[in-house]
């Protein structure tokens, strides 16, 4: 979630909302860019519609779905209608999982090699925790708590 928000906020992004059920994630996504935070546990209605809100009745202009849950697509598909100006959505959850990630390697890698290099993005705050290859197995459990990984 907090490359997205990176990215966007690399191109700025007017607005970014962060959307997820687990609270800790608002505070770091903050610190990264995200203008607001949704927990879709909280709202009444559904999460386009709460965005919708949010944002005075606009849709968003890009969405990132970053669950692979396809209910969840089908909300970011939503509130991508109608947008007007650039406003982000991360569309976050407990999924271990993205979909349609992708890289072209001769013209965005070095790009992102170079903004690597210059400290243009934040890598840094984005390690929650450095584990050995011997405890591989521990890093996998590490991404199933939602308390251990604040960020992902």
């Amino acid at each position: 979630m907090l490359q997205v928000v990176e990215g966007a906020r690399s191109q700025e992004a007017s607005k970014i909302i962060g959307v997820d059920i687990n609270e800790l994630k608002w505070g770091k996504g903050e610190a990264f860019g995200m203008t607001d935070f949704i927990n879709p546990k909280e709202s009444r209605t559904s999460i386009s519609e709460t965005i919708k809100d949010v944002i005075e009745g606009l849709g968003v202009d890009y969405v990132f779905e970053c669950t692979g849950i396809p209910s969840m697509l089908n909300e970011a598909i939503e509130a991508s209608k109608l947008g007007i100006e650039t406003i982000v959505l991360i569309g976050v959850g407990n999924g271990l999982s993205s979909s349609f990630g992708g890289i072209r390697l001769h013209s965005d890698l070095p790009t992102l090699l170079h903004k690597c290099v210059n400290k243009e993005i934040q890598l840094d705050g984005l390690i929650t925790h450095q584990v050995s290859l011997m405890e591989i197995n521990q890093s996998f459990e590490l991404l199933k708590d939602p308390t251990a990984s604040k960020l992902l």
